[in-house]
């Protein structure tokens, strides 16, 4: 009976075990005992009452897909005074369990909107709160800012940044963000030159890479020059180092940069021996200039059999305009032309018969090659006295050996002739006549 008793005993203690009602509770995702200190963000949080199968009522709760969360900005609708509690209440069948939930105020930091800057330029922000209170600031990067964790910095930044502020309450720990973005509406200014060094006379073409579209470029060049544009050519007239620079302007900001350029000068001359020589004779054209230099071809081609030679022997018959090409070691192209006149041939007879025969009646010349213009003409007898003079078209019918209307005696005579030619260049010939009856 005694062993009997105490399994009755045993018994009784077990089934008392199993009838005891488990206490409710509430808890986090990770199983853990829910906290009770909360910061005023709009997130929801899993929460999970023991034993299951229960509901949760109470600030800030909703259930969704079967699952129970907890939202404390929807805990503190409506509310404007900070901390606030509330209670958060899980049932079940056999009873309820509610936990007080202290949230505190909302962290809300507003930078303001977004702002542009030009490069160089100091631009300014400010942080705001939704509650007054003391804060700690951190400013995300910290790159281009002046004081990167106070509430009111400014700075300076040559690319488009964006900013991130976080504010926290030292109070309760909880934080906020925001964002602003600094353009920079600098524009673009890169320029590319087909060359740093440049021949004198030759355009140097100018290009501004990436321009931004709506914004006005202008170059400018020596002496006050200028050329507005993206793709510009300039010319330089003299030797020697420039300063190119390049502006630009949209409608916020402006800026320029520069560059140097050499101009190299090559000046290439052409020389004749002889301003003016005969048929028949020769002459050498020499290509010269200050700096080295090779030639690249003369012409009228068929006087030139050897192109490259910078001096050359050649025997025109008539007067012509020979040009050299030649190019120096920098690569800068000249051309040089030189008119080379060839004298008339001129034929003064050395005696005439004016008896009226219709043979060797007049005393004049004759000539081959260039067009003359006779300056002046004129016969003198051995004492000097002036028998006959013309000048021009008349000059060229010559002397009929009359002086005064009456036919001179038979001598000797003396005479000058001076030519001009179309090139300026004057022939002068002197000799004598007889006048034979």
């Amino acid at each position: 009976m005694l062993r009997s008793c105490c399994y009755l005993i045993l018994c009784s203690s077990l089934l008392t075990i199993s009838w005891a009602t488990r206490a409710q509770t509430i808890q986090d995702a990770n199983g853990a005992p829910l906290k009770t200190k909360w910061c005023d963000v709009d997130s929801s949080y899993l929460i999970v009452g023991t034993p299951s199968g229960g509901t949760f009522s109470g600030c800030g709760v909703f259930q969704q897909n079967g699952n129970w969360y907890f939202n404390p900005a929807t805990a503190t609708t409506g509310i404007t005074v900070f901390p606030t509690q509330c209670s958060l209440i899980y049932t079940t069948a056999s009873g309820s369990v509610s936990q007080n939930m202290l949230v505190y105020k909302p962290v809300v930091p507003d930078v303001g909107p977004d702002q542009i800057t030009c490069n160089k330029d100091t631009f300014s922000l400010s942080v705001k709160t939704l509650y007054a209170g003391a804060y700690n600031y951190d400013w995300t990067p910290s790159a281009g800012l002046f004081s990167p964790t106070a509430q009111t910095t400014k700075g300076s930044i040559t690319t488009t940044t964006t900013y991130i502020v976080s504010a926290q309450d030292v109070s309760s720990g909880c934080m906020g963000f925001d964002t602003v973005t600094i353009v920079n509406r600098q524009p673009n200014l890169q320029m590319v030159t087909a060359t740093d060094t440049v021949c004198a006379r030759r355009p140097l073409q100018l290009l501004a890479v990436n321009p931004e579209s709506g914004a006005s470029y202008t170059w400018q060049f020596e002496m006050g020059a200028t050329a507005t544009g993206t793709n510009v050519t300039h010319t330089y007239e003299a030797a020697g180092n420039y300063t190119i620079v390049l502006q630009a302007q949209n409608e916020y900001c402006s800026g320029s940069i520069s560059k140097s350029i050499t101009v190299q000068d090559f000046k290439l001359k052409l020389t004749a021996s002889d301003p003016g020589f005969d048929r028949g004779t020769s002459v050498t054209l020499q290509a010269n200039a200050s700096v080295p230099f090779n030639v690249s071809g003369w012409s009228p081609v068929n006087f030139f059999p050897s192109q490259h030679a910078k001096q050359q022997t050649i025997f025109p018959d008539t007067s012509h305009i020979f040009t050299v090409i030649a190019q120096s070691e920098f690569g800068c192209i000249d051309t040089a032309n030189l008119f080379v006149p060839v004298n008339p041939v001129v034929f003064v007879p050395s005696a005439f018969s004016p008896n009226g025969d219709g043979m060797n009646d007049l005393f004049h010349f004759k000539k081959w090659g260039e067009p003359v213009l006779i300056e002046y003409f004129a016969v003198y007898n051995r004492w000097g006295q002036c028998m006959w003079k013309q000048q021009g078209g008349e000059a060229e019918f010559g002397w009929d050996g009359n002086f005064n209307g009456k036919p001179a005696p038979v001598d000797t005579y003396y005479y000058i002739l001076k030519l001009a030619t179309n090139y300026a260049h004057a022939i002068e010939q002197k000799g004598d006549v007889s006048l034979i009856r």
